[in-house]
């Protein structure tokens, strides 16, 4: 709405508003001070943390130890993850597919679990060929996850980051329609 559009009866109404000049803008610093010497307000408290190299050294030395301590962790625990599953009531078939889901991932796991383990032992080719299959597996179950659930931000979101970072040979495998098997 411009002036333009305004009636005379309103033009009256606004020119009529009583006109005040706008605080100073030291007027908030002032109002503060005069309440601190009044004893209304307290000063504020600061306080400072001295570090002295002691500090430094046990502070160092904590990260250290929870650094180590959470890898250790991460290493004896087992790949297998056990999660939850809801299935509606009356869905025909839902066990058997989330059992089945949920072997074939724990397989998946195990044998990942395996490869990392056994590094060592392993040719340089058949470890090599042994990643491109867990990748272009991973890369086909991201993509039916993403055609399952199209909705679903964390299976785009996986399937956007795979996408943007898998060579065009692994990706071109993984599109095809029919269930995939890599034999070598």
């Amino acid at each position: 709405m411009t002036d333009d559009e305004l009636t005379p009866s309103e033009r009256e109404a606004l020119a009529a508003l009583p006109r005040e000049p706008a605080p100073s803008p030291h007027l908030e610093e002032r109002v503060v001070r005069a309440l601190r010497s009044r004893g209304v307000l307290k000063e504020r408290e600061r306080w400072t943390l001295e570090l002295s190299p002691l500090r430094v050294a046990a502070a160092l030395a904590t990260c250290i130890a929870l650094l180590v301590g959470g890898f250790m962790l991460g290493r004896s625990s087992s790949a297998t993850i056990t999660m939850p599953v809801s299935i509606p009531e009356g869905m025909p078939g839902a066990t058997s597919y989330a059992v089945s889901l949920q072997g074939a991932g724990t397989a998946y796991l195990r044998a990942l679990e395996d490869l990392a383990s056994s590094s060592h032992a392993a040719s340089g080719e058949d470890r090599r060929q042994a990643c491109e299959v867990a990748l272009v597996t991973l890369y086909a179950a991201t993509r039916q996850i993403a055609a399952i659930a199209p909705k679903d931000y964390m299976a785009r979101e996986m399937l956007r980051a795979i996408e943007t970072s898998e060579p065009a040979a692994a990706r071109q495998q993984a599109e095809g329609s029919a269930p995939q098997q890599v034999w070598f």
